[in-house]
């Protein structure tokens, strides 16, 4: 993954992995990206470079009321029952806690 600025056209390398990228989110100074190993079918969520196994293939990463969530869309690789998930991160380390399965919560 790699930025451009629309000025310069310089391009920054911001974030290179073995697995594909399934989502991606930016906020200040903090990225987030969803990812999956198709080979070993797990999921994984990386916060500014620290990565953690998740339950389910991360669909969508997304704020709301000021917490970072994870959805999670119908598919093979979650028995087709959407979810979202809360992102914590404290001391440097992340986790996620499931919030609902079988709904996805965009806004309150």
């Amino acid at each position: 993954m790699i930025s451009i600025s629309p000025q310069t056209l310089i391009t920054k390398d911001l974030y290179s992995s073995q697995n594909a990228i399934t989502a991606a989110y930016y906020d200040k100074g903090t990225l987030y990206i969803g990812e999956y190993n198709y080979k070993q079918q797990k999921a994984y969520l990386t916060v500014n470079n620290k990565t953690i196994e998740t339950n389910d293939l991360i669909n969508i990463i997304y704020p709301m009321q000021d917490k970072f969530y994870t959805a999670s869309f119908k598919s093979v690789h979650n028995s087709n029952t959407e979810s979202y998930s809360e992102i914590f991160s404290t001391q440097g380390n992340i986790k996620t806690k499931l919030a609902e399965k079988g709904r996805i919560t965009l806004y309150k």
